[in-house]
């Protein structure tokens, strides 16, 4: 488990990064698994605070003016309920927050979210991470669904190893193209981390490259 996920993301320039979260002792917590719980690791001291000071400190942006930075929240249980303990922390940093309106952070609920709650947020701090299946969904707004997440495996049998075969090649192309054509941006989680898997990603168009390590995409970036 890495000591500074959301410092390593911003040093290295990058405009999003994500936080697994579990409810436990009316607090968010920060981990991949309950086994990996630690009562220091919260979303307030990772990422709540950190990304306030830097705003405060920028002038009122976490890069460049303008630009919301996504922190996306992925809900590992009980998703109504992190939702509530999250508006309370998120009350003393509400101005930095993008709703309707610009904003500094943008808030994406993914995992276990709560639609219905997201979707009637009297404040629209929520931004619902969508399915490639909600692509057809042509009344909720991007600023309600401004991301669709899918599973590659789900959709791709490529590890990211020689050469793309053509047909997952325009699969990837054609889904991408038809999330911007609805407003939104696109990632697949669980892609392959290889070299080869961020070039066809990047190729395509894909808004975000999951990974654990920053300073090795920071590498790939620098490959023709």
């Amino acid at each position: 488990m890495r000591d500074r996920p959301l410092l390593e993301a911003l040093d290295a320039g990058f405009g999003s990064v994500e936080a697994d979260v579990f409810l436990v002792d009316g607090d968010l917590r920060v981990a991949h698994t309950r086994a990996e719980i630690q009562p220091e690791r919260t979303l307030r001291r990772l990422y709540l605070e950190p990304l306030a000071r830097r705003v405060r400190e920028r002038g009122g942006w976490v890069h460049q003016p303008g630009v919301p930075f996504q922190l996306l929240v992925d809900v590992k249980a009980d998703g109504t309920a992190v939702l509530e303990e999250l508006d309370r922390q998120l009350a003393p940093y509400a101005f930095m927050l993008a709703t309707s309106q610009p904003g500094a952070v943008r808030i994406v609920i993914s995992g276990d979210r709560d639609r219905e709650s997201i979707f009637a947020h009297p404040r629209q701090w929520y931004g619902y991470d969508g399915r490639y299946a909600d692509l057809p969904d042509r009344q909720t707004s991007p600023t309600l669904m401004p991301l669709i997440s899918e599973s590659w495996i789900s959709h791709f049998t490529w590890m990211g190893t020689g050469a793309m075969p053509e047909p997952q090649r325009m699969r990837l192309h054609s889904m991408v193209r038809q999330a911007h054509r609805a407003g939104r941006k696109i990632r697949f989680w669980a892609h392959p981390q290889t070299p080869d898997a961020y070039r066809e990603l990047r190729a395509a168009g894909a808004d975000w490259f999951n990974s654990d390590r920053p300073a090795q995409v920071l590498e790939w970036q620098r490959l023709p």
